[in-house]
């Protein structure tokens, strides 16, 4: 009989996404996420099949996280238009913060891996399809009530926001301290114009 886990599998989920993001997936070795995640490498290799298999566990959380988050956010707006710009703003925040580290988990994942890792490009294709459709979506409602130009096509406008996003993340990582952030979300936001 196997002995129960003697560990918060959450906890050390939670501190095993924290150390990749911090490090990236290459540079995170096993003795980092060991000390980080207060385990042994064989309670490790015992929850998670390896290091890549701890890593893509933490994206699918992450990722998780991150369409509940504009869940929320889209529930508390009274408007779709409103429900844009509280996420523009809440990713233009996320972006520059500096805990764990700046930028998201998510862009970094793909930058470092998607191009030769075909799971880490699947998983990234799956979670753009999800939010891109939820964009969809809400920009259709907020045109329907006249608050976003019925002359945009919401397919593209959906997709404008994911690479304005992508470019701010990415972009917080070379400059933490990007202040127009909130002008260009502005920006944004004024090409939604009816």
């Amino acid at each position: 009989m196997a002995r129960p886990r003697e560990f918060d599998t959450d906890q050390a989920l939670d501190a095993a996404l924290h150390e990749f993001w911090q490090r990236g997936y290459a540079s995170t070795s096993m003795a980092d996420l060991m000390r980080a995640m207060g385990l042994q490498k064989g309670s490790i290799y015992k929850a998670w099949r390896d290091k890549r298999d701890l890593f893509l566990c933490a994206l699918r959380r992450y990722q998780g996280r991150v369409l509940a988050e504009f869940q929320r956010t889209v529930s508390r707006a009274d408007s779709p238009r409103e429900a844009l710009r509280a996420w523009l703003g809440s990713v233009s925040r996320n972006c520059k913060s500096k805990a764990p580290a700046p930028g998201c988990f998510g862009v970094n994942a793909v930058v470092e891996l998607a191009p030769h890792d075909e799971e880490v490009a699947a998983l990234a294709a799956a979670q753009r399809k999800a939010m891109r459709q939820a964009l969809i979506r809400l920009i259709e409602e907020g045109q329907e009530r006249g608050e976003i130009s019925s002359s945009l096509d919401p397919a593209t406008v959906a997709s404008m926001l994911h690479v304005f996003l992508g470019g701010l993340a990415v972009a917080s990582k070379e400059t933490p301290a990007l202040r127009d952030t909130s002008r260009l979300c502005d920006l944004v936001m004024r090409s939604l114009d009816p």
